[in-house]
């Protein structure tokens, strides 16, 4: 016998249906403030004082940094926190065309070995270099015709080709972004385990590579790649993380903010960028003149933007220490003289004095700041000098 369908269950007197409620959005991290309000700097001559300074890195606690002297690309290292420096020369062979010089250009760590690449200068073919050092800086062989190139499994090549744009290293292993200079110049991604064996990277999730001038950096969630994305208005500040440096997603890219970054750096705590942007698209009284700006994540997703065009410059160098304290200056050879600014956290921004050279590089080692660069506005300094910022609360 079939029965009809069943009778509703009558409401009890006064019950009160429930009403499905919104989820409550998970707010978006956000670095904390170090608690430092300014950075002290004491300083050194480097070397000789002829020197140029490209790249710096951290080694237990020894302080090695790359560049060029008066009598070529040299290694410069310190065991007691910057005090005091000795050099070491990189060997060279003969140049490759009458005229060339070499450089020491960007340096990593990767495992107990440091990596150096630089090339020869006005040389015809263009000819990088691959230094390597297992002594904590102390000798460096020439090892360019060690390198193998991959592109997968395949083997390209025999000799090392790759001129460095940018170059880091987290617990991958070295990433670097570089030109192919056996390709006319086409840029892209590499990465290496030892820095002798480098192999190409697609940069699945990049919206580009040939041109786009990356800068990278290493931080919590791997690494960063940072620089601008051409939309329909215009360009864009973008930023990129990936734990592999193979898949790449997008962090920051409002196409509605014009601008671009110029330098990023990353630290333990998070990551840090320096640029400028044009004002908002959709604000009708946005400022047309470039502001100054930077910008800081914990994860390299979540940024917080401060503008410092207050300050007078456009940060072009920044460094972030392990307590996520960043110092931003305006690199050398602008009309003005080098300044120095502060963040506390994402919203506050104060100036620091005391830095009286003309940086041409500024990282973090640890806790604390170094910079390398001229006299600047010091006329009584004898050549160029190597700066130790140390933050206090």
């Amino acid at each position: 016998m079939l029965s009809g369908p069943a009778e509703p269950t009558p409401r009890p007197s006064g019950a009160v249906t429930a009403t499905p409620q919104p989820a409550t959005p998970t707010p978006a991290p956000t670095l904390a403030p170090s608690g430092y309000t300014s950075v002290s700097w004491s300083t050194a001559l480097l070397g000789d004082g002829s020197g140029v300074a490209h790249a710096a890195v951290a080694f237990g606690d020894r302080i090695v940094v790359v560049g060029e002297d008066a009598t070529g690309p040299v290694a410069w290292a310190s065991d007691d926190g910057g005090a005091t420096w000795s050099s070491a020369p990189f060997p060279l062979n003969a140049p490759p065309s009458p005229g060339a010089t070499a450089s020491a250009r960007a340096a990593a760590a990767v495992g107990d070995r440091l990596v150096v690449i630089g090339g020869w200068t006005d040389a015809q073919p263009a000819t990088p270099i691959l230094w390597l050092s297992d002594d904590r800086g102390a000798s460096w062989r020439d090892a360019s015709a060690e390198a193998r190139l991959l592109n997968g499994s395949v083997t390209t090549g025999t000799e090392f080709a790759l001129a460095p744009r940018s170059l880091v290293s987290a617990a991958p292993g070295l990433l670097a972004y570089a030109i192919d200079t056996r390709l006319g110049g086409t840029d892209g991604l590499w990465s290496s385990g030892d820095g002798i064996a480098w192999s190409q990277l697609p940069g699945t999730g990049l919206p580009f590579l040939a041109g786009a001038n990356l800068r990278l950096a290493a931080g919590p969630s791997g690494y960063l790649a940072a620089g601008s994305h051409a939309h329909q208005i215009g360009l864009s500040p973008a930023a990129w993380t990936s734990p592999d440096g193979l898949e790449w997603s997008v962090g920051m890219d409002d196409p509605q903010v014009l601008g671009a970054i110029l330098q990023a750096a990353g630290s333990a705590a998070g990551y840090a960028a320096a640029g400028q942007t044009f004002g908002d698209a959709r604000s009708a009284t946005a400022a047309d003149r470039g502001l100054a700006t930077l910008w800081r994540s914990p994860d390299g997703v979540a940024w917080d933007s401060v503008e410092v065009s207050g300050i007078g410059f456009v940060p072009t160098l920044v460094a972030m220490n392990a307590a996520g304290t960043l110092v931003a200056v305006e690199a050398a050879g602008s009309d003005a003289p080098a300044t120095t600014s502060f963040v506390a956290n994402g919203s506050s921004i104060a100036a620091s004095s005391g830095l009286t050279l003309a940086p041409d590089l500024l990282a973090a080692i640890g806790d604390r700041f170094l910079a390398v660069g001229s006299c600047g506005p010091n006329a009584d300094c004898l050549g160029t000098q190597v700066a130790i910022g140390t933050p206090a609360r």
